[in-house]
């Protein structure tokens, strides 16, 4: 297994202390750089903050109101309501309805996206409740994932982006470094 550059040998203990995945006494999750560069970061403009709140706002009065206007409102005229609802807000650039999807962009944003006015609800009988009460944890089911990886000798590789597994690359690597043929820019690439 690989963390931050070093290979870890076994015997591995794998266990979450705080809900950071520890292996051998090192957390590979959440990454200690991302940590580092999120507790780095510059906090935001006052202005950017009180736009985001404004956006926050607009979407919980559309919400509100699609929740409550649909309960008595015809279709159209609903639409038509959320719709010109959304345009007087002055955080949203535009709004549209694309069949029965409301699309919306926002100045803080990138562009359109999908706002979910309806919430789903799931009903919970009792063989779900059961079910779900007889589950492991998602934490132990990843540790045993982690655990059967090792023990097959899978290089496990943790990043920002998340967790894969690799054939050992050491042999890869060390064959690359020997190759004198190669420059040290051409290393790297490898």
């Amino acid at each position: 297994m690989i963390a931050y550059g070093h290979f870890i040998k076994p015997p591995f203990v794998i266990k979450y202390v705080a809900n950071k995945l520890m292996i051998n006494g090192v957390q590979v999750w959440l990454s200690l750089v991302w940590e580092r560069e999120y507790k780095a970061k510059k906090p935001a403009a006052p202005e950017l903050l009180k736009i985001i709140q404004r956006t926050m706002d607009a979407r919980k009065e559309i919400r509100s109101r699609y929740k409550w206007h649909k309960l008595y409102k015809w279709k159209e005229l609903l639409k038509e309501d959320i719709l010109t609802l959304a345009k007087s807000k002055d955080v949203v650039l535009d709004a549209k309805w694309d069949n029965d999807a409301f699309l919306i962009s926002f100045s803080s944003g990138t562009g359109f996206e999908f706002m979910e006015l309806g919430t789903p609800s799931i009903l919970e009988t009792w063989k779900y409740k059961f079910r779900r009460a007889r589950m492991k944890d998602p934490r132990q089911l990843d540790i045993e994932t982690i655990e059967k990886l090792l023990k097959r000798g899978t290089c496990v590789v943790f990043s920002n982006a998340g967790r894969l597994h690799i054939n050992d690359p050491r042999e890869r690597v060390n064959g690359i470094m020997k190759d004198s043929s190669l420059t040290y820019e051409k290393k790297l690439i490898c």
